[in-house]
């Protein structure tokens, strides 16, 4: 931005007013205009303002010590819960842990690998502060290229964390754990680059200014301020209709402040000068002094400005631009950049102890109540899907399931949010001497879901509120309403996103629910709940207490109609099977010998269509595949596997080959998995290559060499028959040893009472084989469900 020229004209002791930004000039004005009734000027970044104060327990135990007994009571009864839960694991499994799942699943991998990524996760956030020095140097503005390159920067960091995450194959504790910690650094970076990026703005504004008022003052010096006052005849109608409207218009609501003779003269010479600079008319000295005035004036306000909140410090912008205060600003427990924050004078180590021993303590509660009460019901609920129970018998459980769940579910909900809220950010803030403990509020005493949203998590609910609520309404224009909604919006997106990263699905659910708050918001806004806060409590409540949910899956189809079509490609036919809604996701299915007609093998692709997958089943004998009955006396498999033609690699593998391509290119599968039963196992495990499948899913596998399994470069499923010539025990001891050294996921089921071929072809009349069929198919969709 140019500086402001105030440039003598032809005559005497007049100048005319010359600047690239002129704009800028009348907003000044204007905005000096409208606060001479003695307001403050009003900066973005002020809607929140840190106090030093208590968390909600500890002043409880301060303003209401008549409590203290209650809590020692219910840590009494939390101890010798954990100690009765222990005994009972070391009574019938022979340690504290019971079965130790849950501590196996958080420690058995990449433990080191997780550390080192949190540690460049936080590293990487310089990244901010290199941007707004660059910025300050002048190379770029901020609200030019400055804004667009942080939020490249961002979207890269994010989609960077959670592709890491996928690569590694995490489990979901240390998903949830890195997802989250990148959110909350993503967060603190926006905040940090918003508000200092907002402030460059500010401070290249005052120096332009500072330059203009040098200019003006070394004009003043030149040229005497002249006697004559006012504004040239030129102006006078137009500007006089102008100083009526803005005075009836912008001052009607004002204090008696503006009626006195000096105020009203003051902005009237304001309302002048404005009009002046509007019309190109050259300004007299008169209103060059006036200018320099108000250039000083408005000088004062923007250093007040760059100050922000700063009382106790001299940390003002761009001093503020240092290594030290990027770096305890993302030690801090707050997602919010503020120049200064309330501190304490000394570190309380014996404090900071105390929430250490708590938080650890807490965990140790956590785990055993999952390991006892939440695990055992979870594991149940999955092997009602893997017995083939349909989804109207397992919504028939679905009460009994929620009443073992709710007790301790609703324990572990409270111990998160006391170990997280309480014990962590207290023991952060005491060590970063944060004096600001309002993490949050008494969100249980909440009588609707707006005030649960924003006592629960305060952090959280501060950045939307500044970032996003108050970002849009200033930014975008956007009504209050809008603003809501685009803030409801996005961080239900956000939990999406939290879930997608878990379970490898986009389901919608936790969006969806998420969004219906809103209007559970409206509903408690209604003459029915207005004032009826014991019932706005209890819905609340019950909300909360009501959390697990059904997950209702598509169990097994073992007879009917196929559903999906029999197509040409190129050569091949093939039988496509497509889910309820599109998908980039598909299923390459590669029969057993009877091939793609069967109606078996139909369903099946069919049963994996309804679990969100395209399924495409070629036919890869060329219309040449083994009768399943009526076969003639002569018929033997070898020479029919041999040939002359044959159905041996040389003709199979082209076929799955261009099936493969044709998925990716013309279908558009991203993703793509192979599901091989019998004599289509042997393809399905040779797709386990970059570039072609991610996941394998086998049945009764037939003809694969060792040397194929120790290639895959991806996750594989097996499902084994007790009594399989073809894949023996020795068979399949080997494979397991094999698959154990591939560094790759895996998994092998055998199925006791069936024999080769009993996913496919089993004879479901029998409890004993069609429990085995159900079980296989549902491990399939498992498997897809996690790593496809």
């Amino acid at each position: 931005m140019e500086e402001l020229e105030p440039t003598e004209t032809e005559q005497d002791d007049q100048y005319l007013l010359t600047a690239a930004d002129a704009e800028l000039l009348q907003e000044i004005l204007k905005h000096n205009l409208s606060h001479q009734s003695g307001e403050k000027r009003k900066f973005r970044f002020q809607d929140l303002k840190f106090t030093r104060q208590l968390s909600t327990f500890q002043n409880l135990g301060t303003t209401a010590p008549q409590f203290h007994g209650f809590f020692v009571l219910f840590w009494m009864g939390v101890t010798l819960m954990l100690f009765r839960l222990a005994a009972n694991n070391w009574r019938t499994y022979g340690s504290i842990w019971g079965k130790n799942e849950i501590i196996r699943l958080m420690m058995d991998k990449d433990v080191m690998v997780l550390g080192l990524t949190d540690l460049l996760l936080c590293w990487s956030t310089g990244f901010c502060l290199i941007l707004q020095r660059v910025v300050l140097k002048g190379y770029i503005r901020w609200n030019g290229l400055g804004w667009l390159i942080q939020n490249i920067w961002q979207t890269i960091y994010l989609g960077a964390v959670i592709w890491w995450a996928y690569h590694r194959d995490w489990p979901w504790t240390h998903t949830v754990f890195i997802v989250l910690h990148c959110l909350a650094m993503l967060m603190k970076q926006h905040s940090y680059a918003a508000y200092n990026g907002y402030l460059s703005e500010m401070y290249r504004k005052r120096n332009m200014l500072k330059a203009s008022l040098h200019q003006t003052k070394s004009r003043e010096r030149g040229h005497p301020t002249s006697a004559k006052m006012g504004y040239s005849s030129a102006v006078d109608t137009k500007l006089s209709a102008k100083i009526t409207y803005l005075k009836k218009n912008d001052f009607s609501q004002r204090s008696s402040e503006l009626r006195n003779y000096s105020r009203s003269h003051e902005t009237d010479q304001l309302l002048s000068l404005i009009g002046t600079i509007e019309t190109g008319v050259p300004l007299d000295p008169s209103q060059v002094k006036s200018l320099g005035e108000l250039l000083k004036q408005e000088i004062e306000v923007l250093s007040e400005g760059l100050k922000g909140r700063c009382s106790l410090t001299n940390n003002h912008y761009p001093r503020n631009l240092t290594v030290g205060n990027i770096c305890d600003f993302m030690a801090l427990p707050t997602l919010v950049y503020e120049l200064e924050y309330p501190r304490t004078k000394k570190i309380d180590w014996l404090y900071v102890a105390e929430k250490t021993l708590a938080t650890f303590g807490i965990i140790v509660v956590m785990i055993a109540v999952s390991q006892s009460w939440i695990y055992p019901v979870v594991m149940d609920t999955v092997r009602m899907k893997e017995e083939g129970m349909t989804a109207q018998q397992r919504l028939r459980e679905f009460p009994w399931v929620l009443g073992d769940l709710l007790f301790p579910f609703m324990m572990e909900y409270l111990l998160a949010f006391y170990v997280i809220w309480e014990c962590v950010l207290n023991a952060v803030a005491e060590i970063t001497m944060f004096a600001d403990r309002g993490f949050y509020s008494d969100w249980w005493n909440s009588v609707s879901w707006d005030q649960f949203a924003r006592d629960w998590n305060r952090p959280v609910h501060n950045f939307l509120f500044r970032h996003v609520y108050h970002g849009s309404i200033s930014e975008y224009r956007l009504s209050r309403v809008s603003a809501s909604l685009i803030t409801f919006l996005l961080s239900a997106c956000v939990h999406e996103l939290l879930m997608l990263c878990i379970f490898r699905r986009l389901r919608g659910y936790l969006l969806i629910l998420q969004m219906s708050q809103l209007p559970l918001v409206a509903l408690s806004r209604t003459r029915l709940m207005r004032g009826r806060r014991l019932l706005g409590n209890i819905v609340f409540w019950l909300g909360i207490f009501t959390g697990p949910t059904a997950c209702c899956a598509i169990g097994v189809k073992h007879e009917g109609e196929a559903k999906g079509q029999l197509q040409q490609i190129g050569d091949v036919e093939v039988y496509i099977s497509h889910p309820e809604r599109s998908t980039k996701r598909a299923i390459l299915l590669l029969t057993d010998v009877i091939g793609h007609r069967f109606i078996n093998a139909q369903l099946i692709a069919d049963q994996l269509a309804a679990n969100g997958y395209l399924v495409v089943m070629p036919d890869l004998f060329h219309g040449d595949p083994v009768p399943l009955n009526n076969r003639p006396a002569s018929f033997d498999l070898m020479s029919w596997l041999k040939g002359p033609p044959g159905h041996l690699l040389d003709r199979v593998e082209p076929v799955v080959q261009a099936i493969l391509k044709e998925m990716k290119s013309n279908m558009s599968c991203e993703k793509v998995g192979a599901v091989g039963y019998c004599f289509g196992a042997k393809y399905a495990v040779r797709l386990l290559q970059p570039g072609l499948c991610d996941v394998a899913y086998v049945a009764h596998p037939s003809f694969v060499d060792a040397e194929e399994l120790q290639a895959i470069q991806g996750p594989l499923s097996i499902a084994a028959a007790e009594t399989d010539s073809i894949f023996p025990a020795p068979k399949r001891h080997e494979s397991e040893d094999i698959l154990a050294k591939t560094g790759q996921p895996y998994q092998i089921n055998l199925f006791s009472g069936v024999e080769h071929g009993f996913a496919v072809r089993a004879d479901i009349t029998k409890p004993t084989i069609r429990f085995a069929k159900e079980s296989a198919f549902s491990q399939a969709v498992a498997w897809f469900d996690q790593y496809l």
